[in-house]
């Protein structure tokens, strides 16, 4: 029953986190998306695939997708951490099914009285970090599936922009002047009162000045030759420098003016292109963090103003089958078995923030889009034929009006299960999360 659109993506799960000492960043190994998350929210440049084009978005403005990043990333952290830290210590922490740890030593024997006391008086806050990353274990990633609608933006909030293709001519360098060689000084004729006493000496020294004026008044106009040559080479490459300052400008405007009517022609086709908005819906999906692999299968019609998704949703499974805490003193965990009920709760929360969240991309992305009709699917076993089925569990239409009423500043405070009430809403589960099968609304 699923695949009913003719485009499909796979949304890939974990989150990708670089943390560097100027923010935080998210790298997209996809159709050469970079994402930066900043002060002001997360940003990303994506090549817009068979159009030659870049834009820019942005795909969250939530605090609430920041959060949930760091605590994955801290439970990440955990994770690996606790998995190096027995063989540094001389025993080997075992958690029971009941949560109990029980220390053994490096022949597998467990530890007595005496020395237990000394581990946890020793090592406990390495016992403690193991003891974390247990309860990680077993609670799994459920605030990830339960707070997936956090991320929601307000409609028309991540709209693409054009990203100008940058001018890769350096401008031209001013020619440096070359620097004039020193004057030679002018001779000077001095004669003092001895040289008066001396006959013939004023005489020769006169002589001697006058030569000395021939050989200045020679090196003199060398010199002013070569200055002249040094300012009218000078000139030259000031008259070539202008010539290539002013094509550079020219280049500079021109390239400016086609980055201009490109980006007009972008805002244009985002209201017209189907296969232009199609291929951006494609990139962006593909670059969501994602808890589970989730495949969605989508098509948008320009003509209504509507986009149309089915969702293979995840099963049942996916939701953690016991829940765990710290009990007294840290030291050991209260593990608790969920009842089937629970998780049919959890489940349903999950399922419907899923919807809510894929369903706040598209408006956010493009405001020419009034309505989002999102199906979500799900492979159950029928129980009369054997056979697993893609059984409809909710199908919903969302109109981006009423779709800003949400609380886009503390998603944290929506109940997906009641937002989706809201809107027009095709779903057949119990109080108790239980879900019978339902016909998804088609294209009109």
């Amino acid at each position: 029953m699923g695949f009913r659109f003719r485009n499909t993506i796979r949304l890939a799960p974990g989150i990708r986190l670089n943390l560097g000492k100027r923010g935080v960043s998210l790298s997209a190994g996809v159709r050469g998306a970079t994402v930066t998350l900043g002060k002001n929210g997360l940003w990303g440049n994506v090549g817009a695939p068979g159009t030659g084009l870049s834009y820019r978005t942005r795909l969250s403005g939530s605090p609430g997708h920041q959060r949930r990043v760091q605590q994955e990333q801290q439970r990440q952290h955990r994770l690996s951490s606790a998995q190096g830290a027995a063989p540094a210590i001389a025993f080997q922490p075992v958690l029971d099914e009941k949560g109990r740890v029980t220390l053994l030593d490096q022949a597998g024997r467990p530890l007595s009285a005496a020395q237990r006391r000394r581990v946890w008086s020793e090592h406990g806050e390495q016992v403690t970090s193991w003891l974390q990353a247990e309860m990680d274990r077993i609670n799994g990633d459920l605030p990830l599936l339960l707070e997936i609608h956090h991320d929601i933006v307000p409609p028309g909030s991540a709209m693409p922009e054009y990203q100008p293709e940058p001018f890769d001519c350096p401008a031209p360098t001013a020619p440096e002047p070359e620097r004039r060689p020193p004057r030679p000084p002018e001779p000077e004729l001095k004669i003092h009162f001895w040289d008066r006493l001396i006959p013939g000496r004023c005489q020769r020294l006169s002589q001697q000045h006058e030569q000395a004026l021939a050989r200045w008044r020679s090196e003199l106009a060398a010199w002013q030759q070569r200055c002249a040559r040094i300012d009218q080479a000078r000139a030259s490459r000031l008259r070539q420098y202008e010539r290539q300052l002013a094509e550079w400008n020219r280049d500079w405007e021109a390239h400016r003016q086609r980055q201009k009517v490109l980006a007009q022609r972008f805002a244009e086709r985002l209201a017209s292109d189907e296969s232009l908005l199609s291929d951006i819906l494609a990139a962006e999906l593909d670059d969501l963090d994602w808890p589970r692999e989730t495949l969605v299968d989508f098509e948008i019609d320009l003509a209504r103003q509507s986009v149309y998704l089915d969702v293979d949703l995840p099963e049942i499974e996916a939701i953690p089958a016991r829940t765990a805490r710290f009990g007294a003193r840290n030291r050991r965990l209260l593990i608790k078995e969920k009842s089937e009920r629970q998780r049919r709760e959890e489940y349903a929360r999950h399922i419907h923030g899923i919807v809510l969240r894929l369903a706040a991309v598209v408006l956010a992305l493009f405001p020419v889009i009034e309505r989002v009709v999102v199906s979500g699917y799900s492979q159950r076993l029928d129980a009369a034929t054997g056979h697993r089925n893609d059984d409809y569990l909710l199908s919903v239409a969302i109109d981006s009006t009423r779709f800003t009423e949400l609380n886009f500043a503390q998603p944290e405070r929506i109940d997906p299960i009641a937002a989706l009430e809201r809107f027009d809403l095709r779903r057949e589960m119990s109080k108790t999360g239980i879900f019978h099968p339902v016909q998804p609304m088609a294209p009109e």
